[in-house]
């Protein structure tokens, strides 16, 4: 659990300093930049959370990086959904809101990837 909480630390301050750049620096619409971020923060995810945090799963590498990449895909449209709310809807920050949704989003992505990615 530890490692899992450093690895998802680590990835989640990857995603949300992405975020930001691409829309203060970039000038990305919140919805492109948070796509982009959350992508590339799950990639990073998935090498370590391989490896250091459930170390290896039942699957072989191209099955196990398949079904990351769809319960990641089902992340990303938690994270689209709640960011768009937020931000919206309800008149949110986005970097607020991307706090919230990361909050959200961890809990989909230890669940799905600890039973039913990297289960031995």
């Amino acid at each position: 659990m530890a490692r899992f909480i450093i690895t998802g630390g680590l990835t989640a301050t990857i995603d949300f300093v992405l975020l930001v750049l691409f829309v203060e620096v970039f000038s990305l619409y919140y919805l492109v930049a948070g796509g982009i971020s959350f992508v590339v923060a799950v990639s990073l995810n998935y090498f370590i959370s391989r490896d250091w945090v459930f170390t290896g799963g039942k699957y072989s590498h191209p099955v196990e990086f398949l079904g990351f990449f769809i319960t990641s895909s089902i992340g990303l449209l938690l994270n689209q959904i709640v960011l768009w709310i937020f931000v919206d809807l309800l008149s949110l920050d986005y970097r607020i809101s991307k706090v919230i949704a990361i909050f959200i989003v961890t809990f989909w992505n230890f669940a799905t990837k600890k039973h039913l990615i990297f289960r031995n």
